[in-house]
C-alpha cells in the first residue's frame, strides 16, 4: 500500500524526467540525431530547473505524506490513548494561529480547548479534531535531517526505519546527495553559481529523493498500522 501522496509524487517526477530529455546533449535525450550538440547554456539551465523542481517537489510529497498520514488518524475512530503523546503534544504546540494578533497566551488557550478531547482517556477521536496542517514547519527544505525530524513529530524514527530495512550505508549516502540536493537548490535560489552537474548527476539525486520519499512514507504506513489495526495506507 502507498499514499497518495506518494502516487502523485511519482507523476511529478515525469515532469522532471521530461525536462531532462529536452536537453540534446544528454545521452538521455530522445531527440539526438547523430553526434551529441554541446550547449553548456542550455544544459546548465536543464540540470538547475530539475534539481530545483526535485527538491521542491520532495519538499511537496513530505509534508502531505504528513498531513495525510494525520487525515487518517482523524477519521480512525481510535481511542485517544493509542495516540502517541509526544504527537498530541506537536499538535498541540504547533496548533495554527487563527488569527495573528494572538499572543502566546491566547495561542495556547485555543491550542488547549482545541485538542482537550486527546487527554480524555477512553474516548474515542472524533473527526475533524486533529488539524491536519499543524506539523510541517512554515518554510523548511527537504534535507533528511529535516525530514527525520518532522516524522518524529508523528513518533516515526525515519532514520531508524532506514537503517533497520537497508543499513547505516545506504542512510549515509541518502543524507549525503539529499543535503547536496538541497545545497544546489539554495545555491541557484539565492543567486548564487552552484557548480555545474551533470544530466547523470541529477538522476543520482531524483533517485535518492525517491528512496528518502518512500521510505517516509513506509514508516507512516507503519505507524498507521501500528495505531489503527488497519493496512497502513
Amino acid at each position: 500500500m502507498a499514499s497518495r501522496s506518494w502516487r502523485g509524487f511519482l507523476v511529478h517526477l515525469r515532469e522532471i524526467t521530461e525536462l531532462i530529455r529536452a536537453d540534446p546533449s544528454s545521452k538521455y535525450s530522445e531527440r539526438r540525431v547523430g553526434q551529441r550538440t554541446v550547449n553548456v547554456d542550455l544544459t546548465s539551465a536543464i540540470t538547475k530547473a530539475a534539481m530545483s523542481l526535485t527538491s521542491g517537489r520532495l519538499q511537496g510529497c513530505l509534508t502531505s505524506q504528513v498531513q495525510e498520514f494525520l487525515e487518517r488518524i482523524d477519521q480512525s475512530g481510535i481511542v485517544v490513548d493509542r495516540v502517541p503523546e509526544v504527537l498530541r503534544a506537536q499538535l498541540i504546540l504547533r496548533y495554527p494561529r487563527q488569527d495573528p494578533s494572538d499572543d502566546a497566551v491566547t495561542h495556547a488557550i485555543k491550542a488547549q480547548n482545541a485538542y482537550a478531547s486527546l487527554w480524555q482517556s477512553g474516548s474515542s477521536m472524533q473527526p475533524g479534531t486533529v488539524k491536519t496542517g499543524c506539523l510541517p514547519d512554515k518554510i523548511w527544505n527537504p534535507r533528511p535531517k529535516k525530514a527525520n525530524e518532522l516524522l518524529a513529530r508523528c513518533d516515526v524514527d525515519l532514520f531508524g526505519w532506514i537503517i533497520e530495512n537497508h543499513d547505516d550505508r545506504y542512510l549515509s549516502e541518502m543524507k549525503t546527495h539529499g543535503d547536496r540536493l538541497i545545497e544546489f537548490r539554495n545555491e541557484v535560489v539565492h543567486g548564487d553559481e552552484p557548480q555545474p552537474v551533470s544530466t547523470g548527476e541529477v538522476w543520482v539525486s531524483m533517485r535518492w529523493a525517491v528512496r528518502l520519499a518512500r521510505a517516509a512514507d513506509e514508516s507512516l504506513g507503519a505507524k498507521l498500522t501500528e495505531l489503527t489495526g488497519g493496512p497502513g495506507w
